[in-house]
């Protein structure tokens, strides 16, 4: 047991472990759920700002994307309350252009970057992490 500076609270080594690991492998899931968002979901996005459709005059189709209909980028537009703040869409079906309103243009240049984010520095940190876990659990 350790003993707090009060010598009032006996703290578990056991539990500050289990808390310690607990709290690494959130933010493991947090590195890899950050991935995703900005991978997937955010290729459209990507897509959109490199071939310049900014404004509805300059909206492009999936086709003109280079995405099929019912590709993961549009089905995460289609669920995610998030990209469609970034993104607009007009027209149905087959003639569904998309475009990022010129206003949004900075978010979602900055939302969507893949900078910092590549899977190097994802498993970097994740391997970080467990390092740290395992030092605490030597040291404890």
């Amino acid at each position: 047991m350790i003993y707090n500076f009060f010598g009032a609270i006996k703290i578990n080594v056991e539990n500050v472990k289990t808390v310690a690991w607990c709290l690494i492998a959130g933010m493991i899931v947090a590195l890899v759920v950050t991935f995703y968002f900005k991978t997937v979901s955010g290729a459209l996005v990507r897509r959109l700002l490199e071939n310049g459709a900014i404004g509805e005059e300059n909206a492009k189709s999936a086709a003109d994307l280079g995405l099929l209909p019912d590709a993961p980028a549009i089905r995460a537009y289609r669920r995610s309350s998030t990209l469609q703040r970034v993104i607009s869409a007009v027209g149905e079906g087959e003639d569904e252009k998309f475009f990022i309103p010129a206003e949004n243009q900075k978010r979602a240049e900055e939302q969507y970057s893949l900078r910092g984010n590549e899977p190097v520095i994802i498993i970097g940190g994740a391997a970080a992490l467990i390092l740290f876990g395992v030092l605490i659990t030597i040291i404890l």
